[in-house]
Protein backbone atom coordinates (compact mmCIF):
# COMPACT_ATOMS: atom_id res chain seq x y z
CA UNK A 1 0.00 0.00 0.00
CA UNK A 2 1.27 3.34 -0.84
CA UNK A 3 -0.10 6.47 0.15
CA UNK A 4 -0.44 8.99 -2.39
CA UNK A 5 -0.83 12.15 -0.57
CA UNK A 6 2.26 13.26 2.09
CA UNK A 7 -0.09 16.35 3.06
CA UNK A 8 -3.11 14.66 4.91
CA UNK A 9 -4.09 11.10 5.36
CA UNK A 10 -6.86 9.49 3.45
CA UNK A 11 -9.82 8.84 4.49
CA UNK A 12 -10.35 5.84 5.50
CA UNK A 13 -13.11 4.84 7.91
CA UNK A 14 -11.70 3.41 11.73
CA UNK A 15 -12.75 -0.36 12.25
CA UNK A 16 -11.38 -1.62 15.57
CA UNK A 17 -11.06 0.73 18.86
CA UNK A 18 -7.62 2.19 19.47
CA UNK A 19 -8.02 4.43 22.36
CA UNK A 20 -4.46 4.47 24.16
CA UNK A 21 -4.16 2.26 26.94
CA UNK A 22 -4.67 4.23 30.10
CA UNK A 23 -2.21 3.95 32.83
CA UNK A 24 -4.67 3.93 36.06
CA UNK A 25 -7.34 1.21 34.43
CA UNK A 26 -6.27 -2.50 33.86
CA UNK A 27 -4.81 -2.65 30.30
CA UNK A 28 -6.26 -3.79 27.07
CA UNK A 29 -4.51 -6.06 24.55
CA UNK A 30 -4.16 -3.59 21.70
CA UNK A 31 -0.66 -4.10 20.15
CA UNK A 32 -2.86 -7.16 18.20
CA UNK A 33 -4.91 -4.70 16.47
CA UNK A 34 -3.08 -2.07 16.21
CA UNK A 35 -0.23 -3.74 14.04
CA UNK A 36 -3.05 -5.03 11.98
CA UNK A 37 -4.59 -2.05 11.52
CA UNK A 38 -1.38 -0.58 9.51
CA UNK A 39 -0.84 -3.54 7.22
CA UNK A 40 -4.47 -3.03 6.08
CA UNK A 41 -5.18 0.78 6.10
CA UNK A 42 -7.85 -0.02 8.34
CA UNK A 43 -7.04 2.98 10.45
CA UNK A 44 -5.15 5.60 8.42
CA UNK A 45 -8.26 8.01 8.85
CA UNK A 46 -6.41 8.19 12.46
CA UNK A 47 -3.46 10.59 12.34
CA UNK A 48 -0.82 8.83 14.30
CA UNK A 49 -1.34 5.76 12.49
CA UNK A 50 -1.13 7.54 9.17
CA UNK A 51 2.28 9.15 10.23
CA UNK A 52 3.54 5.71 11.22
CA UNK A 53 2.78 4.00 7.75
CA UNK A 54 4.62 6.84 6.12
CA UNK A 55 7.22 6.19 7.77
CA UNK A 56 6.87 2.52 7.16
CA UNK A 57 6.81 3.06 3.70
CA UNK A 58 8.79 5.38 3.37
CA UNK A 59 11.86 2.69 5.03
CA UNK A 60 12.50 5.66 8.03
CA UNK A 61 12.18 2.73 10.09
CA UNK A 62 14.81 0.15 10.38
CA UNK A 63 14.24 -3.87 9.92
CA UNK A 64 15.60 -6.26 12.47
CA UNK A 65 15.13 -9.60 10.99
CA UNK A 66 15.85 -12.42 13.74
CA UNK A 67 15.74 -16.51 12.63
CA UNK A 68 14.32 -18.91 14.43
CA UNK A 69 15.22 -18.70 18.07
CA UNK A 70 16.17 -22.10 19.91
CA UNK A 71 12.48 -23.31 21.49
CA UNK A 72 11.90 -22.70 25.13
CA UNK A 73 11.20 -25.99 27.33
CA UNK A 74 8.26 -24.75 29.26
CA UNK A 75 8.35 -26.07 33.47
CA UNK A 76 5.12 -27.85 34.91
CA UNK A 77 4.11 -24.29 36.32
CA UNK A 78 4.31 -22.93 33.25
CA UNK A 79 2.23 -25.38 31.61
CA UNK A 80 -0.33 -25.18 34.37
CA UNK A 81 -0.51 -22.00 34.11
CA UNK A 82 -1.37 -21.28 30.62
CA UNK A 83 -3.55 -23.99 30.52
CA UNK A 84 -5.63 -21.30 32.80
CA UNK A 85 -4.68 -18.10 30.91
CA UNK A 86 -6.00 -19.97 27.27
CA UNK A 87 -9.52 -20.41 28.88
CA UNK A 88 -9.34 -16.58 29.60
CA UNK A 89 -10.01 -13.57 27.27
CA UNK A 90 -7.38 -11.63 26.10
CA UNK A 91 -7.89 -8.77 28.60
CA UNK A 92 -7.85 -10.81 31.56
CA UNK A 93 -5.04 -13.07 30.48
CA UNK A 94 -3.36 -9.74 30.58
CA UNK A 95 -4.74 -7.96 33.68
CA UNK A 96 -3.76 -11.20 35.69
CA UNK A 97 0.03 -11.10 34.32
CA UNK A 98 0.26 -7.63 34.78
CA UNK A 99 -1.12 -7.25 38.11
CA UNK A 100 1.43 -9.05 39.50
CA UNK A 101 3.94 -6.42 39.03
CA UNK A 102 1.98 -3.38 39.53
CA UNK A 103 0.91 -4.93 43.45
CA UNK A 104 5.15 -5.32 43.51
CA UNK A 105 5.84 -2.16 42.26
CA UNK A 106 7.44 0.71 45.32
CA UNK A 107 9.21 3.83 44.93
CA UNK A 108 9.99 6.23 46.94
CA UNK A 109 11.51 10.14 46.56
CA UNK A 110 10.91 13.79 46.96
CA UNK A 111 9.74 16.57 45.11
CA UNK A 112 11.77 18.83 43.03
CA UNK A 113 13.29 21.72 45.33
CA UNK A 114 14.46 25.10 43.67
CA UNK A 115 17.54 25.06 45.74
CA UNK A 116 18.58 21.46 46.04
CA UNK A 117 17.57 19.95 42.29
CA UNK A 118 16.62 16.46 42.65
CA UNK A 119 16.77 14.38 45.43
CA UNK A 120 17.56 10.66 45.34
CA UNK A 121 15.08 8.10 44.75
CA UNK A 122 14.34 4.64 43.89
CA UNK A 123 11.77 1.98 42.60
CA UNK A 124 11.56 -1.57 43.77
CA UNK A 125 10.27 -4.84 42.36
CA UNK A 126 9.18 -6.59 45.61
CA UNK A 127 7.21 -9.83 45.21
CA UNK A 128 4.53 -10.06 47.28
CA UNK A 129 4.63 -14.30 47.32
CA UNK A 130 8.12 -16.77 47.09
CA UNK A 131 11.78 -16.03 47.91
CA UNK A 132 12.09 -12.99 49.39
CA UNK A 133 13.64 -11.52 45.70
CA UNK A 134 13.78 -7.49 45.88
CA UNK A 135 15.01 -5.74 42.61
CA UNK A 136 15.84 -2.32 43.34
CA UNK A 137 17.24 0.24 41.17
CA UNK A 138 18.12 3.94 42.67
CA UNK A 139 18.04 7.29 40.89
CA UNK A 140 21.01 9.33 41.86
CA UNK A 141 20.32 12.92 43.47
CA UNK A 142 20.61 15.63 40.57
CA UNK A 143 21.90 18.75 41.74
CA UNK A 144 19.64 22.19 40.84
CA UNK A 145 22.90 23.56 38.99
CA UNK A 146 23.53 20.14 36.73
CA UNK A 147 19.92 19.78 36.09
CA UNK A 148 19.74 23.53 34.98
CA UNK A 149 22.93 23.23 32.46
CA UNK A 150 21.15 20.00 31.03
CA UNK A 151 17.69 22.11 30.31
CA UNK A 152 19.95 25.09 29.16
CA UNK A 153 21.54 22.47 26.19
CA UNK A 154 17.89 21.67 25.21
CA UNK A 155 17.60 24.74 22.93
CA UNK A 156 20.96 23.75 21.21
CA UNK A 157 19.76 19.87 20.54
CA UNK A 158 16.52 21.44 19.05
CA UNK A 159 18.26 23.19 16.35
CA UNK A 160 20.90 20.01 15.75
CA UNK A 161 17.99 18.07 15.01
CA UNK A 162 17.02 16.87 11.23
CA UNK A 163 14.63 18.46 9.14
CA UNK A 164 11.88 15.68 9.14
CA UNK A 165 12.03 15.95 13.02
CA UNK A 166 8.86 16.97 13.62
CA UNK A 167 6.67 14.29 11.51
CA UNK A 168 9.23 11.47 13.40
CA UNK A 169 8.18 12.59 16.39
CA UNK A 170 4.61 13.06 16.00
CA UNK A 171 4.58 9.57 15.01
CA UNK A 172 6.46 8.57 18.00
CA UNK A 173 4.51 10.61 20.54
CA UNK A 174 1.42 8.59 21.62
CA UNK A 175 2.09 4.97 20.27
CA UNK A 176 5.91 4.30 20.43
CA UNK A 177 5.69 1.07 21.66
CA UNK A 178 4.66 -0.31 18.08
CA UNK A 179 7.66 0.92 16.48
CA UNK A 180 9.98 -2.25 17.82
CA UNK A 181 7.25 -4.75 16.81
CA UNK A 182 7.25 -3.11 13.26
CA UNK A 183 11.52 -3.45 13.16
CA UNK A 184 10.37 -6.75 13.88
CA UNK A 185 8.31 -7.04 10.87
CA UNK A 186 5.02 -8.11 13.19
CA UNK A 187 3.33 -5.26 10.77
CA UNK A 188 4.42 -6.55 7.41
CA UNK A 189 2.30 -6.04 4.40
CA UNK A 190 1.77 -9.75 2.71
CA UNK A 191 2.32 -11.71 5.70
CA UNK A 192 -0.49 -14.23 6.77
CA UNK A 193 -2.25 -12.24 9.34
CA UNK A 194 -0.01 -9.73 10.15
CA UNK A 195 0.60 -9.03 13.61
CA UNK A 196 -2.28 -11.82 14.57
CA UNK A 197 0.35 -14.59 13.97
CA UNK A 198 2.30 -13.51 17.50
CA UNK A 199 -0.68 -12.76 19.37
CA UNK A 200 1.05 -13.65 22.37
CA UNK A 201 4.06 -11.33 21.44
CA UNK A 202 1.32 -8.11 21.37
CA UNK A 203 0.47 -9.62 25.08
CA UNK A 204 3.56 -9.06 26.13
CA UNK A 205 4.53 -5.70 24.16
CA UNK A 206 1.06 -4.41 26.02
CA UNK A 207 2.10 -5.61 29.86
CA UNK A 208 5.62 -4.11 29.10
CA UNK A 209 4.13 -0.79 28.34
CA UNK A 210 1.41 -0.89 31.33
CA UNK A 211 3.98 -2.41 33.59
CA UNK A 212 7.00 0.53 33.05
CA UNK A 213 4.06 3.23 32.30
CA UNK A 214 2.84 2.96 35.72
CA UNK A 215 6.10 2.68 37.18
CA UNK A 216 7.67 5.66 35.83
CA UNK A 217 4.23 7.96 36.08
CA UNK A 218 4.59 7.27 40.25
CA UNK A 219 8.04 8.17 39.61
CA UNK A 220 7.20 11.74 38.26
CA UNK A 221 4.08 12.05 40.75
CA UNK A 222 6.74 12.17 43.53
CA UNK A 223 10.07 14.15 41.80
CA UNK A 224 7.46 16.90 40.18
CA UNK A 225 10.29 18.21 37.87
CA UNK A 226 9.10 20.52 35.51
CA UNK A 227 9.55 20.78 32.12
CA UNK A 228 12.21 22.42 29.90
CA UNK A 229 9.35 25.02 28.80
CA UNK A 230 8.90 26.07 32.57
CA UNK A 231 9.73 29.83 32.57
CA UNK A 232 9.26 29.98 35.96
CA UNK A 233 11.52 27.29 36.91
CA UNK A 234 13.69 27.94 34.03
CA UNK A 235 13.57 31.59 33.23
CA UNK A 236 15.21 32.79 30.01
CA UNK A 237 15.74 29.30 28.64
CA UNK A 238 14.46 29.95 24.97
CA UNK A 239 12.62 26.32 24.86
CA UNK A 240 9.21 26.46 22.92
CA UNK A 241 8.22 22.58 22.14
CA UNK A 242 7.75 21.49 18.63
CA UNK A 243 4.63 19.90 20.36
CA UNK A 244 2.24 19.87 22.87
CA UNK A 245 3.52 19.55 25.63
CA UNK A 246 2.69 16.82 28.41
CA UNK A 247 0.45 17.47 30.87
CA UNK A 248 3.02 15.44 33.61
CA UNK A 249 6.30 16.79 34.97
CA UNK A 250 9.64 15.35 33.19
CA UNK A 251 12.08 13.29 34.54
CA UNK A 252 12.62 10.60 34.14
CA UNK A 253 11.71 10.24 30.70
CA UNK A 254 8.73 7.86 30.26
CA UNK A 255 9.61 7.61 26.45
CA UNK A 256 13.29 6.64 27.46
CA UNK A 257 12.26 4.07 29.79
CA UNK A 258 9.17 2.46 27.77
CA UNK A 259 11.46 2.20 24.78
CA UNK A 260 15.00 0.53 26.64
CA UNK A 261 12.15 -1.95 29.03
CA UNK A 262 10.54 -3.22 25.32
CA UNK A 263 14.04 -3.40 23.82
CA UNK A 264 15.05 -5.76 26.41
CA UNK A 265 12.52 -7.37 26.85
CA UNK A 266 11.58 -8.19 23.22
CA UNK A 267 15.28 -9.07 22.57
CA UNK A 268 14.80 -11.75 24.90
CA UNK A 269 11.48 -12.70 23.83
CA UNK A 270 12.58 -13.28 20.10
CA UNK A 271 15.94 -14.97 21.12
CA UNK A 272 18.26 -11.84 19.37
CA UNK A 273 21.61 -12.19 19.31
CA UNK A 274 24.16 -9.14 19.93
CA UNK A 275 23.77 -7.38 16.79
CA UNK A 276 20.03 -7.57 16.20
CA UNK A 277 19.70 -6.68 20.51
CA UNK A 278 21.59 -3.22 19.65
CA UNK A 279 19.71 -2.82 16.66
CA UNK A 280 16.55 -2.66 18.80
CA UNK A 281 18.06 -0.62 21.81
CA UNK A 282 19.23 1.74 19.01
CA UNK A 283 16.14 1.83 18.15
CA UNK A 284 15.00 2.60 21.56
CA UNK A 285 17.65 5.31 22.33
CA UNK A 286 16.23 7.05 18.90
CA UNK A 287 13.02 7.25 19.78
CA UNK A 288 14.04 8.34 23.53
CA UNK A 289 16.41 11.35 22.09
CA UNK A 290 14.04 12.47 19.69
CA UNK A 291 11.93 13.83 22.60
CA UNK A 292 15.17 15.85 23.58
CA UNK A 293 15.22 17.05 19.55
CA UNK A 294 11.27 18.18 20.34
CA UNK A 295 12.00 20.37 23.64
CA UNK A 296 10.35 17.88 25.86
CA UNK A 297 13.22 16.77 27.81
CA UNK A 298 17.02 17.67 28.96
CA UNK A 299 19.32 15.06 28.29
CA UNK A 300 19.53 14.05 31.99
CA UNK A 301 16.07 12.78 31.72
CA UNK A 302 16.48 10.34 28.88
CA UNK A 303 19.50 8.89 30.73
CA UNK A 304 17.52 8.47 33.69
CA UNK A 305 14.88 7.05 31.67
CA UNK A 306 16.88 4.69 29.56
CA UNK A 307 18.78 3.26 32.93
CA UNK A 308 15.37 2.82 34.90
CA UNK A 309 13.52 0.82 31.17
CA UNK A 310 16.70 -1.59 31.21
CA UNK A 311 16.67 -2.55 34.96
CA UNK A 312 12.33 -2.83 34.95
CA UNK A 313 13.47 -4.81 31.52
CA UNK A 314 15.50 -6.80 33.05
CA UNK A 315 13.84 -7.47 36.46
CA UNK A 316 11.14 -8.93 33.80
CA UNK A 317 13.54 -11.12 32.35
CA UNK A 318 14.85 -12.70 35.60
CA UNK A 319 10.50 -12.56 37.13
CA UNK A 320 10.13 -15.16 34.51
CA UNK A 321 11.92 -17.34 36.95
CA UNK A 322 10.02 -16.04 39.83
CA UNK A 323 7.10 -17.79 41.48
CA UNK A 324 5.34 -14.89 42.29
CA UNK A 325 4.82 -14.08 38.51
CA UNK A 326 3.12 -17.06 37.30
CA UNK A 327 1.21 -15.64 34.82
CA UNK A 328 3.55 -13.38 33.15
CA UNK A 329 5.91 -16.23 33.15
CA UNK A 330 3.23 -18.44 31.46
CA UNK A 331 2.90 -15.33 28.85
CA UNK A 332 6.53 -14.53 28.70
CA UNK A 333 7.49 -18.62 27.45
CA UNK A 334 4.71 -18.96 25.00
CA UNK A 335 5.43 -15.47 23.52
CA UNK A 336 9.15 -16.93 22.94
CA UNK A 337 7.55 -20.06 21.16
CA UNK A 338 6.23 -18.07 18.51
CA UNK A 339 9.41 -16.96 17.22
CA UNK A 340 10.93 -20.46 17.26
Amino acid sequence: MQIMSTDQPPRVPLVVSLAPTSTDQPPHPQSQQQLQALSTGDALGTLDFWRIRLLMDQGSIPSVRVGARTPVVLTTEQEQQYALLSKKSPGVMLMLATADFWAATQVSGSAWSDIDGIASSSLRLVPLSGPPTHWVHTLPAVSKAAYLRSVTAVAATMGRAPGDILHQVKAQAGLPHLFLPIALGMADEGATEPGLARPLTCAVVDLVHAVVSVAVHRLKHLLLVPRPDDNVAFPGNGVTPLIPVPGYTAYPSGHSALMSAMATVLSSVVGANGAQAAELQALASTIAINRERAGLHPALDTEAGDHLGRALGGWMIDAVQHPAFGPWSALYAMASHEWS
